[in-house]
């Protein structure tokens, strides 16, 4: 059995509009309290020849360390999704599986840099 869909551009726009934005969340301990990425609306889409399709958005990013939830804004998010067919028969369904393929962390740096200097510059002196 072959099963055969196709979506214009307009379409896929209008159900991404109503998935996006969405927080994916990496630690289900913790729930969403605790590691988590959020994905906003898309700002662009683009079809390749393969098949795939490449989101333009932004996010976040939010991880635990120690205690303490890091909240990181990603300016610029390019994920690529391909459909994939995985199982046979009647067990057989359809995955979309996002690649991150592009991730504008420019401001990573800078904050590793404040904090190491933070670090330093609080560090008490030992006594010995």
């Amino acid at each position: 059995m072959h099963i055969r869909v196709e979506l214009d551009k307009a379409t896929l726009k209008q159900l991404l509009a109503e998935m996006l934005p969405i927080t994916i969340v990496l630690d289900e301990a913790q729930g969403l309290d605790g590691s988590c990425v959020t994905i906003d609306p898309v700002r662009e889409l683009q079809f390749g020849a393969d098949e795939s399709i490449r989101l333009i958005t932004s996010g976040a990013l939010r991880w635990i360390v120690g205690f303490l939830p890091v909240t990181m804004r990603v300016e610029r998010l390019v994920l690529v999704v391909r459909p994939t067919v995985v199982g046979t028969g009647a067990s057989s369904r359809l995955l979309f599986r996002p690649m991150i393929e592009e991730a504008d962390l420019r401001y990573l740096p800078a904050l590793l840099d404040r904090g190491l200097v933070g670090l330093v510059k609080w560090r008490p002196r030992s006594t010995k």
